[in-house]
């Protein structure tokens, strides 16, 4: 007969009162009850635990050795009881969370993180590097629950929405000894002639389509790529490297290589934007957690953790 984990939890509170009454009094039960349950733990275990008299209750040899593995295997039930409840309220467990290479470098990701960690330090983060194509599979397959990507995407959002987007300015990285380094911003039509070093992972990757907007906005072909990465911190060390110009969002001037200028793109019409992509269903606890978290960065992106 399999032993029941109240049967174990009452031994353990008669075996440190070794007074039955005393014992149901701590149990809030009364004596019968828990003189059946021990009992009946001595039937399945086929032994005895405990001597009793009307005067006096003390462990056997078998009772005192089953009593250690009896606190071991509550205590354990206890923590296994208190993981459900952190769960169940989403303060424990595992959240998935996608991420496209250069958002790290934007404010959103590293700032929602620190503070998710900060508050809810018993939930484990998996942080996975994945182009935006394969975070939206995963997350109709549930394998993630969470994604940082940039806009536009390459494919359809059913099933799936948008919650945050944090608008990025385009720069333009150049190096140094290029004519135009020294400009103080650049119009699409000063970029006509370049060569660039472009961040695509396929022809509809959204840098591809920013690239090709501003061919069709100055009135020109479209762009000259010599060299294609999925990075685009690799972009810009090619550009360091002297291999031509790149498209480029603000927050990766923090790379700071020697040989590379970034100049402003005039006008707002282009930016790249940082967009927290989730499947449209409503959310577990865990998920409405990070969503907390994920609402306060307007307004304390600025603060520390």
């Amino acid at each position: 007969m399999p032993l029941e984990s109240r049967a174990l939890r009452y031994f353990v509170i008669l075996a440190e009162e070794l007074h039955f009454g005393r014992a149901a009094a701590r149990l809030n039960i009364v004596q019968p009850a828990l003189s059946a349950q021990i009992k009946t733990l001595e039937t399945s275990l086929g032994t005895v635990l405990l001597h009793r008299s009307r005067r006096h209750v003390e462990l056997t040899a078998a009772g005192e050795r089953f009593l250690i593995e009896a606190r071991r295997a509550v205590t354990q039930l206890d923590h296994a009881e208190e993981v459900g409840r952190q769960v169940a309220l989403g303060r424990a467990g595992v959240l998935n969370i996608g991420f496209v290479g250069s958002a790290p470098f934007a404010k959103c990701l590293p700032w929602v993180i620190s503070r998710f960690r900060h508050t809810w330090p018993d939930v484990e983060l998996s942080l996975q590097e994945q182009n935006a194509d394969d975070q939206m599979q995963h997350l109709h397959e549930r394998t993630l629950d969470v994604g940082f990507v940039r806009l536009p995407l390459p494919g359809s959002l059913e099933g799936l929405q948008l919650l945050k987007r944090v608008r990025e300015s385009i720069m333009v990285a150049v190096p140094v000894t290029h004519p135009l380094a020294n400009a103080p911003q650049l119009r699409p039509s000063d970029l006509v002639n370049e060569t660039f070093v472009a961040a695509m992972s396929h022809e509809s990757a959204g840098w591809a389509a920013t690239l090709r907007q501003i061919g069709i906005d100055s009135g020109g072909t479209s762009p000259r790529i010599i060299q294609s990465s999925p990075h685009l911190a690799t972009v810009v060390s090619l550009v360091n490297a002297g291999l031509g110009i790149a498209l480029v969002p603000d927050s990766l001037h923090s790379l700071d290589f020697d040989n590379v200028r970034y100049i402003p793109l005039e006008g707002d019409r282009y930016s790249s934007d940082v967009a927290v992509l989730m499947r449209e269903e409503p959310s577990t606890p865990l998920i409405a957690n990070f969503l907390t978290i994920l609402d306060q960065f307007d307004t304390h992106s600025t603060e520390g953790v």
